[in-house]
């Protein structure tokens, strides 16, 4: 776990990879493991959960509940510290893919975040621009994007 700190971008994909294939074989293992990870985890640390659960393998309707969770509980805990420029281009494309997964839940985490801060709104702007939410429901995204502009 102390690699999703690593400087190089590679060994941080790694990490998450890593658990990727964890989740691929036990997904309710790997939700035990980064639940227990969230509590005291950094912004790489963050990042790296964010990313690994962000995989089509294993992300369906049901798991994509937990995910979206995860995502909910970083964005209510998101700070300036060390590594905030990677979480955030994390956060940046994961939310749709959990959102394409399980389309109302992850609207209504759109929802319940728009126009809370700046920061937040960006990222969830950058995933509105996403083709796979714009396929999901163009029109929900569309007055999204109203919201924010």
């Amino acid at each position: 776990m102390r690699l999703a700190n690593d400087g190089r971008w590679r060994v941080r994909e790694g990490v998450a990879f890593g658990f990727q294939i964890i989740g691929e074989s036990d997904f309710s293992e790997l939700c035990k493991i980064f639940d227990e990870w969230i509590i005291s985890s950094n912004n790489y640390e963050k990042r790296a959960i964010l990313v690994s659960l962000a995989h089509p393998n294993f992300l369906n309707k049901q798991n994509a509940v937990y995910c979206l969770k995860i995502a909910d509980n970083i964005l209510s805990g998101l700070n300036n510290e060390d590594g905030i420029d990677v979480l955030k281009k994390g956060l940046e494309f994961t939310i749709s893919v959990f959102t394409a997964a399980n389309e109302e839940t992850g609207f209504k985490l759109f929802e319940k975040w728009i126009g809370k801060n700046k920061i937040i709104d960006k990222i969830l702007r950058e995933n509105l621009k996403k083709n796979r939410i714009r396929k999901l429901n163009n029109a929900r995204t569309e007055q999204l994007l109203k919201i924010l502009n």
